[in-house]
Order: C-alpha cells, then sequence, then structure tokens
C-alpha cells in the first residue's frame, strides 16, 4: 500500500504539472442543467421554444399547450442518453467505482480529459390542447437523472450529477381568434445532486464518492411562463410565428421542503437556473415528399445567469418534415454542432432516434461532446 500511495502522489505530482499546458476553463463543465431532455429537440438542432409539443411543452414554452393537435395519455416515454466516452469508458469506470481512496486515483487516470455523460428519464402524463373551450393543460410526473463526470489532468474529479423527480402541471389559453397563447408551467421536484470538482486529496484521505459524502437533497417549486404568437402576414408559401420563454423563473434552491429523504445528505442540491428564450419559426406548405416541413431559429439561455456563454453556444437551428405517416425527419445545427434524427409512429408505440453535440466549453468550438438518445413511448390518443 505504501508503495502504491507513494507512486499515486508522484503520478499527481507530473499530472498536475502537465495541466499547466491546458486552459483553466477547457477542463471545468459548462452544461447547463435541464430538467427535461426532448429527443425531437434535440434532433432538431435544441428547437423547443417554438416547436416543442406535449412533453417539451411542459418543460419548456407552456404557451404551446393550446398548439397540439390531439390530446394524449402517456403511460411510458423513458428515453436513454450516452455519449461516446460513456460507451467505451465503461469497464474503466466500473472498476472505479467499486474503489477507493488511492486505487480510485489509479484507475481513473485513463480517463482524463473524458467526459462521461449519460440521462435516463422517463415522463409519464396527459396532455389536452382542449380542456375547456380556449384552454389546454398537461399534467405530468417525471423520473430524470443525468451526469456529467470529468477527470480533469490534476486527477480533480469534476462531478455534475443530478436526479429530480416529481410532478408539474401545465395550463395555457389562446386569445385574439386563437393567434395569440400565453401559460404557465409550474413544477414541485424533489431534488439530489451535485455540481462541484472533488479535490484529489479528498479521494486520497479516504473519502468515497457516495452521496451523503457530496451531494445534495431538497424539495421546491419553480415556474415557467411563455408565449406564442401568429404573425398575421401570411404569403402563400409560408406561415410565421414567433415565440418566447422563461424558465426557472424562481430560481428554485430547492429548500422550500426539507428532510432527509436519503439518510446522511443534508446540504442543497444545485439551483435551478433561470433562462430567457427567443424564437422564430416558419411553416411551409405539403411538398410531393415532404408534408409539415418547419424550420426554427432559436437563441435560448439569455440573461445573466450564463454571462460566460459565447453566442454562438446560445443558438440554435432546425426543422422537421414528415416523409411519410410514420416517419419524421429531423436535422439541424445544435450550439453550431450538426444534429438529426428520425420519429418512427407506429399505433400506441413510438420510437425516436437522435444525435447532438454539446458544447462544454464556455465558447463554440471549445470542447465539443457527442451524444446520442434512444426513446420508446407508449401513447394513446
Amino acid at each position: 500500500m505504501k508503495t502504491l500511495n507513494t507512486f499515486t502522489l508522484f503520478l499527481l505530482v507530473v499530472l498536475g504539472s502537465a495541466s499547466a499546458i491546458f486552459p483553466a476553463n477547457g477542463w471545468a463543465v459548462e452544461e447547463q442543467i435541464r430538467l427535461f431532455r426532448g429527443i425531437r429537440s434535440a434532433g432538431m438542432g435544441g428547437v423547443i421554444t417554438t416547436t416543442g409539443n406535449y412533453g417539451e411543452a411542459l418543460y419548456g414554452n407552456p404557451a404551446r399547450h393550446v398548439r397540439v393537435d390531439v390530446s394524449k395519455l402517456s403511460f411510458l416515454d423513458l428515453l436513454f442518453e450516452v455519449n461516446s466516452n460513456l460507451v467505451t469508458s465503461y469497464n474503466e469506470l466500473e472498476g472505479i467505482s467499486g474503489a477507493s481512496g488511492s486505487e480510485v486515483i489509479s484507475k481513473a487516470t485513463g480517463l482524463i480529459g473524458k467526459n462521461q455523460h449519460g440521462r435516463i428519464q422517463n415522463l409519464t402524463g396527459y396532455f389536452d390542447p382542449k380542456v375547456y373551450d380556449d384552454f389546454g393543460g398537461a399534467i405530468g410526473f417525471l423520473t430524470s437523472f443525468q451526469t456529467n463526470l470529468l477527470i480533469r489532468p490534476t486527477t480533480d474529479i469534476d462531478v455534475q450529477s443530478v436526479l429530480d423527480s416529481g410532478i408539474s402541471i401545465g395550463a395555457a389559453k389562446s386569445y385574439f381568434h386563437k393567434r395569440l397563447s400565453l401559460g404557465i408551467n409550474i413544477h414541485m421536484l424533489y431534488r439530489m445532486g451535485v455540481d462541484k470538482v472533488i479535490p484529489a486529496i479528498d479521494i486520497l484521505s479516504g473519502r468515497s464518492l457516495k452521496p451523503r459524502e457530496y451531494a445534495g437533497q431538497g424539495i421546491g417549486f419553480d415556474a415557467d411562463f411563455g408565449g406564442y404568437y401568429q404573425i398575421p402576414w401570411e404569403p402563400r408559401f409560408m406561415r410565421l410565428n414567433v415565440g418566447g420563454s422563461i424558465n426557472g423563473l424562481l430560481q428554485s434552491n430547492f429548500n422550500t421542503m426539507s428532510g432527509e429523504i436519503i439518510d446522511g445528505v443534508k446540504t442543497a442540491p444545485p439551483r435551478q437556473d433561470r433562462t430567457v428564450n427567443l424564437g422564430l419559426r416558419a411553416d411551409f406548405p405539403d411538398s410531393k415528399i415532404l408534408a409539415a416541413p418547419l424550420i426554427a431559429l432559436e437563441v435560448q439561455n439569455l440573461g445573466s445567469i450564463n454571462k460566460r456563454y459565447s453566442f454562438l453556444k446560445r443558438l440554435h437551428f432546425g426543422g422537421e418534415a414528415r416523409v411519410s405517416r410514420r416517419v419524421a425527419l429531423r436535422t439541424g445545427l445544435y450550439q453550431g454542432y450538426p444534429s438529426g434524427g428520425v420519429g418512427i409512429n407506429l399505433p400506441v408505440v413510438k420510437l425516436d432516434f437522435a444525435t447532438y453535440v454539446e458544447e462544454l466549453g464556455g465558447v463554440a468550438a471549445e470542447w465539443p461532446d457527442r451524444r446520442y438518445l434512444f426513446r420508446i413511448a407508449a401513447e394513446l390518443l
């Protein structure tokens, strides 16, 4: 053990010196923590404020609750998301999970600079665009776990892991002959999570990576407010719409209700950031090949919360079109990187696939992280 500790300390010195080669901000995860990941949005370059339907409206722009065509009951909406590193580094991660102390450091060296990202979520809900007259609404129960795990060159561990579980209710109303809609979402959530850098010295001193050592937990409320407007000017070839939303309006720090749901976790979890999002959408007539084609351009995460983000990192552009009654194709630019997806709309069962790149740095083209998503849902219309 003494030999192992000596080797580990030597390795820390070498790696710490090497880390001076790299910019400091190039080794810090800068991903926005999102309550919900929509796979349709991901394939369309991340646009959601002007295009989000059903679950994407319940955690995006609530004004869209009255813009969907039909009501539906979703009793299963399961999404899996991984990045390339998580797939190729599974065995090394498994070894770390069973280690402690200096053994963690020695086993983690092969993962230096490789962010490990994963997400699994499920949404059960009911969505109705015509609850009463010009009112639409939605209710859903979300469970979501997302994580980023990065070993820095210093062998410090950058951890961003969040578990959310709770109920959300949304409502919207149409005005001015249905050209304008306004809506609100209310969320009551339990969150357990951590968003910090764990120094290597903590691990060497014997601390484990268990939640009670670093994570916080709590229950809180938050809200989203949004609007959506169909521009009266309508040329024959295009219909224009604009939308905007404020998400995480209350910036919940999850201290509304206290209590140790998980024993030993006593501090507060990462708070929910407030974001402002704006977008422009264009819908086009059907052609012989494509049905319901649309494109959208959006600027997201505006405001003071993420001042260090570049404009390109906030920019999202994408579109969708159906090539048959059952198949929809999606493509776009997510923070400047190509994205794409396909949706297969079978009776009751829905399947979706998508890929996009999340920029983990503060500016575009600094640290791209390619992700892959799969969704299976069971719905009754």
